[in-house]
């Protein structure tokens, strides 16, 4: 004598709610892995950003200024100082940046390094900067720069990774958005703190 089974099947709503908890799974996993990947290239750029910093200070131990006032900006062409001349004339560039972080004047890629003219993060976004040369009449040597990232979002400078450098220290540090505000709000400010806030009013224009 055989026994008959009484085989149950899913209804659609337990399909339903599987393939949902499926869905937010995925999400969830989707969301770990897109915060990882920016979190990599965050890590990358601010590597890349102190050797361009490095290189700085290096090409300012013999030009006391960056760029040429007047005729060309360092800001505008900063591939131009650090490395494209020298490449042209076969010598050792001031920072050797692979050809992927570089890019055109209006953003375009580059194959060759000595096509490049601004400078990119990993997130393939030109880094943002601001100067302040003196005396402001006929700038003799420059008092202060800003170099920024915005690690793939305009609108959001919370993620900005910020260098800024000042003749006061002398060395490049790393800041973020909350520490240049509460510095804004800082009565009285020093020599040193004044120029990074009047940095970030210049850079703020560029954004």
């Amino acid at each position: 004598m055989t026994r008959s089974r009484n085989v149950r099947g899913f209804t659609l709503i337990e399909l339903l709610v599987v393939i949902t908890i499926i869905a937010i799974l995925a999400g969830l996993l989707m969301s770990g892995l897109s915060l990882l990947k920016r979190s990599q290239k965050q890590v990358e750029t601010l590597r890349i950003m102190n050797e361009i910093g490095l290189a700085i200070s290096t090409y300012m131990g013999t030009y006391p200024i960056l760029g040429e006032p007047g005729t060309l900006n360092f800001e505008d062409e900063p591939w131009e100082f650090l490395g494209k001349r020298e490449l042209a004339m076969i010598k050792p560039p001031y920072i050797d940046l692979p050809h992927k972080f570089l890019c055109t004047a209006t953003g375009g890629s580059v194959i060759r390094q000595t096509d490049g003219v601004k400078i990119l993060d990993s997130f393939r976004m030109p880094l943002v900067w601001a100067m302040i040369n003196l005396p402001n009449g006929a700038p003799r040597f420059t008092h202060g720069v800003a170099m920024i990232s915005q690690s793939g979002t305009k609108n959001d400078p919370k993620n900005d990774l910020i260098l800024v450098y000042t003749n006061e220290v002398g060395t490049w540090r790393k800041l973020n958005w909350q520490e240049l505000t509460s510095l804004e709000a800082k009565v009285p400010k020093s020599v040193d703190e004044q120029v990074i806030i009047d940095l970030k009013a210049i850079w703020q224009t560029k954004l």
